[in-house]
């Protein structure tokens, strides 16, 4: 599978989205405990407003500091991204973004572990002769690292239900995996794929959006910035880590001007029709991230590979 983005011919892609007052009014991904508060972020105990206005979106601004109770429109943002159209976006990809639940703990110490969110994920792929759904996340979000094990992962779809996740694709060196959740009856209400960029032409130098559940929130997040450039892994990360996550330093990622916290690692990099265009990986948590590319060819290529291992 190639990893340099390749042009395709573009494809057909429906435009229309439904328009509703109660666009982002509803708390997507909730559950009995995150009623109150939007998320936790500087201060765990102060109450958030949970019904925001349909044209705002909760939002993280690159070098400004995250607040779990604000809320950003399109006039709100800087001007070189107002041309996002943030409810829509938001609205349209939460259809396609899970939460990952699971239980991680120290591998020096087994003993000790803890349960909760532990990243995002990206619908890519639906079959519903079988009830599956195929979800794109980090190998680190999914598979741990030499220190980190993470297991019993969950997905929990935009319709709160919660899911056991069964391993089809593991790719270290370029920091993918691929799993799938038995949605059976329910395949096509709970698993709607994104619609993925045909080439890179369509999101360097432009805005996007990522989206996730940073810093163990139970709402999803947006986090608008710009799609830079692609870079080797050595050319960002420390050796430290790209031997811990058991990366290929010579990959090539692409880079962001963004702003994204711990949690936001596997869900979807989109531009600015909704398409998606990668999986946000990492970020200092101001103004720079990092993110796997993914365009049709890829995704093609990540589901016929899936695809092909054992099924239920």
């Amino acid at each position: 599978m190639s990893d340099k983005p390749t042009p395709n011919q573009d494809q057909a892609q429906n435009s229309s989205i439904e328009s509703s007052k109660s666009l982002t009014a509803k708390i997507l991904f909730d559950d009995t405990k995150s009623g109150q508060y939007l998320g936790r972020f500087d201060n765990p105990s102060q109450p958030c407003e949970n019904t925001p206005s349909s044209d705002k979106v909760p939002t993280l601004l690159a070098n400004q500091e995250s607040n779990g109770c604000t809320f950003k429109g399109v006039s709100d943002l800087p001007k070189s991204e107002q041309q996002l159209d943030f409810p829509s976006i938001y609205k349209k990809a939460a259809e396609n973004t899970v939460r990952l639940d699971a239980e991680t703990s120290m591998r020096s110490f087994p003993f000790l572990s803890t349960k909760g969110s532990v990243g995002s994920g990206s619908i890519i792929g639906a079959d519903k002769a079988t009830g599956e759904c195929y979800i794109a996340t980090n190998h680190h979000i999914s598979q741990g690292t030499e220190d980190l094990k993470v297991s019993n992962l969950k997905a929990v779809t935009a319709d709160g239900k919660t899911y056991p996740t069964k391993l089809r694709l593991s790719i270290p060196e370029s920091d993918i995996s691929v799993f799938s959740i038995k949605t059976g009856k329910n395949t096509d209400s709970a698993c709607k794929p994104f619609t993925p960029i045909q080439d890179s032409s369509e999101v360097l130098e432009k805005p996007i959006v990522a989206l996730g559940f940073p810093s163990d929130s139970k709402i999803m997040y947006a986090s608008p910035g710009i799609a830079a450039s692609f870079k080797a892994f050595k050319e960002f990360l420390p050796a430290k880590t790209i031997q811990e996550y058991g990366m290929d330093p010579e990959r090539q990622q692409m880079t962001l001007s963004i702003h994204a916290k711990p949690g936001n690692s596997g869900g979807p990099l989109v531009n600015e029709k909704g398409k998606l265009a990668g999986l946000m990986q990492a970020g200092d948590g101001k103004s720079f991230g990092s993110a796997v590319f993914l365009d049709k060819e890829r995704v093609d290529n990540l589901l016929a590979e899936s695809r092909r291992r054992k099924k239920w």
